[in-house]
Parts: C-alpha cells; structure tokens; sequence
C-alpha cells in the first residue's frame, strides 16, 4: 500500500509569518482534520484541549477554515511552495 504525504508549514500567527517562522508537519494527503490538527498542536508542543484550536488556509482569499473529509486536499497551493496553514484559537 503506497501513502502519499504531504508537508504542510504551520503558522502560529501573523507574527510569525512575517517573520517567515514556522514548524513544518508531514501527514497522509487523506489524514482527517482531527490528525492534522493533533500534529500541529505537537509541532509546537501544545498541550492545550485540541477543541480550542483550529486551522485555517493561509494561501486561501477569506483564510478558510480547514474541514473534513480531506482537509490536506482543500488546501490552496501557490506555485513553488508548500501549503501553509495558520493554527489559531478559537
């Protein structure tokens, strides 16, 4: 069985973005919303009640909120670079 990943860089902010600083996650391009979230709340070793984050789509025009059923394929991609999300707080 072949398992196609994905790198996604992750955001902790607007801050960090300008600043260019972001942890990066590998996940399944089919992994739910409930895994990829999980792996970025370790990236930045987060501890806090997963139900109090979200992710949103940095590449996308309105930063939409990333859903399931395949989250890492509704990601909006610019040429050359890897998708990116922001991990916010609800």
């Amino acid at each position: 069985m072949v398992y196609f990943l994905e790198v996604i860089k992750v955001y902790d902010g607007n801050n960090s973005l300008r600043r260019r600083i972001f942890r990066t996650i590998v996940v399944s391009r089919q992994a739910p919303l409930k895994q990829v979230l999980t792996q970025a709340l370790r990236a930045f070793h987060i501890t806090k009640d997963p139900n109090s984050f979200h992710l949103t789509d940095l590449y996308s025009s309105e930063e939409a909120v990333l859903q399931d059923p395949t989250p890492v394929l509704s990601l909006h991609r610019k040429e050359g670079k890897r998708p990116a999300v922001f991990l916010r707080f609800k």
